[in-house]
This record gives structure tokens, sequence and C-alpha cells, in this order.
């Protein structure tokens, strides 16, 4: 099948060549599964009543890999290991693009959620769906400290980190 490359299209390759990670209107590169992804939040900030944060994904396998859309999570309290009533809520209003990772490069999912207000509650680990079902689930641990105030996480799409 022949594919025909927008300017759009043309530019984002020619950036994913030069630093690892950029936004394809159109990519024949296969998704991302979680086992290519090292996953780690970087710190938070708060600002207006919510505090927001960045899920750093970075391609560690040898070859390229993309993410589309909302990376999805789910919460586990720190002593009894249950999953805490957190949903994630992707927002619609952001626009959805396809982010090419080379190998090496990494693409931000934001997170953000209340500071107050319904069962705040701690946790000590989370598990990952950065890529929707069927291509794997990270678990990993939950930054010490941050409390989670239900009952939703804002999740912002992917994007690449410049």
């Amino acid at each position: 099948m022949r594919r025909t490359f927008t300017c759009v299209g043309v530019a984002a390759l020619f950036l994913a060549t030069l630093s690892g990670a950029a936004v394809a209107a159109d990519s024949d590169v296969r998704p991302c599964t979680a086992a290519q992804l090292d996953l780690g939040f970087q710190p938070g900030w708060t600002f207006d009543g919510r505090f927001h944060t960045y899920l750093d994904a970075t391609n560690t396998s040898g070859k390229a890999c993309s993410l589309r859309g909302h990376l999805d999570i789910t919460l586990y309290d720190d002593f009894s290991g249950d999953p805490l009533p957190v949903t994630a809520r992707p927002e619609q209003e952001w626009k959805v693009e396809t982010v090419v990772l080379g190998q090496g490069a990494t693409a931000l999912g934001g997170l953000s959620w209340p500071l107050t207000g319904q069962e705040c509650s701690g946790a000590d680990s989370a598990d990952v769906v950065p890529n929707g079902p069927g291509l794997g689930v990270a678990g990993m641990a939950w930054p010490a400290g941050w409390k989670v105030c239900g009952p939703e996480i804002s999740v912002l799409p992917w994007i690449a980190d410049k």
C-alpha cells in the first residue's frame, strides 16, 4: 500500500530523527508495549487547588514504537493493597496525537487531581496501562507522601518530550 506523507508527517519524521520523539500525523510504527517502556513520575507541583505531575515513558527497546491517547492508572491503598476508589478520566478537550518514540526517547502523560475533597488517600503502588488494553500493564511505586483526593484523576494525552 502506498502512503502519501503530508508536510506535517514529513516534519514529524524529521523531528523524530533529530530528537528521538515526535508527533506523527500518520505512523506505521507499532504501538509501544508496557515492556518496552521505563516509566517514572516527575516531581509534582500545585496550582489552582490541584496537584499536577507528568509520567515519563522512555522507550528502552531497540526500535521505535508509538503511544497514542491517554494512559490508564489504578492506585492501590498503602495499607490494605486494595484498589483506591479513584478513576482515571481522560481530558477530552486536548488533541490526541500519535507520539513516535525512537530508542531512548521520552513521552509525557499528564496527571492532576484535587488537593482536597472526597476521601484523600495514600497509595503505595500503581498499575499503569500506557497504551491501551492488550499492550501490557506496568506495576510501579507511587511516590511517598502523594495523597490522592478522589473520585477522579484527570489524565492528559501523551505528548513528545522536547
